[in-house]
């Protein structure tokens, strides 16, 4: 106990356990870095210290680094800023979703989108509230314009990118679900017209 988790025991003549001994001696002059592969917030103590994106963080540390997989970099927030007057824009632009639709429609649409980045806070409060919202209507209807405007609030998204569709395994829609932690998750249903097998 005295050691802490320095210490390194002592190979037997097992070949695995030398290489793996070895792999731990060597690897204690091995720079050290924590690497974020997910987004959302950076927690410490309870309290949110930054909101890691695709293309970086805001409000984090020089050193904290992200590096999220190639698929999801539209979800970066480019050049953001804190500065009143940006802020007082970006407002009046996330509140012209609201004109998007019928308020029945976009009011919901628009909760999500700022409930999203509030899960900590909310889950901390109340539980898990894990639940999804599901966009119904007839085809070119703008189901998937509206789900771009709304995803448009964490990164550059038109109604021709969604990250996934019904196309993608429960696996990787859930591995993405991960992933996105504190954003929104955009799973279109488009169905390309495929052959009568499949």
């Amino acid at each position: 106990d005295a050691y802490g988790s320095a210490i390194i025991p002592a190979p037997t003549n097992s070949a695995k356990q030398k290489l793996a001994a070895g792999v731990l001696m060597t690897g204690r002059q091995a720079e050290k870095k924590t690497i974020y592969t997910a987004m959302g917030y950076l927690m410490n103590d309870g309290a949110p210290v930054a909101y890691i994106h695709a293309g970086g963080h805001i409000n984090g540390s020089d050193t904290l680094e992200a590096d999220i997989q190639d698929n999801l970099k539209a979800y970066t927030l480019q050049d953001a800023s804190t500065a009143p007057e940006d802020l007082k824009a970006a407002a009046r632009s996330s509140l012209r979703l609201l004109e998007a639709h019928a308020p029945g429609v976009v009011y919901p649409l628009f909760a999500f989108v700022y409930l999203a980045p509030l899960l900590p806070v909310v889950n901390d409060t109340l539980g898990d509230t894990g639940f999804c919202l599901y966009l119904q209507g007839k085809t070119q209807s703008g189901k998937s314009t509206l789900a771009a405007l709304a995803l448009s609030h964490f990164g550059k998204f038109t109604s021709m990118t969604p990250p996934t569709s019904f196309n993608s395994t429960a696996n990787y829609i859930n591995e993405l679900a991960f992933i996105l932690k504190d954003c929104i998750l955009w799973v279109d249903d488009y169905h390309p017209q495929g052959t009568k097998r499949e």
